[in-house]
């Protein structure tokens, strides 16, 4: 899920369930015929929600997160 910045801040916020002892990857693409590149890795799962804000925004992205 993807929400909007709060009031004043500048990154969007993305917020995903997870569970304890899982490791989180978000993806990110500004253009989905070029893929996917990997923003941040190796986010320890903290249920119920993880949340991480994307210090690179973009009018335009598109986020995947991967779970191992």
């Amino acid at each position: 899920m993807l929400l909007p910045p709060p009031a004043g801040g500048a990154f969007p916020v993305i917020q995903w369930t997870s569970v304890a002892g899982k490791t989180y990857t978000v993806h990110r693409s500004t253009n989905l015929q070029a893929g996917f590149a990997i923003l941040q890795d190796d986010i320890a799962g903290t249920p119920p929600l993880n949340t991480y804000d994307d210090p690179t925004p973009d009018a335009a992205a598109f986020y995947i997160i991967s779970v191992r």
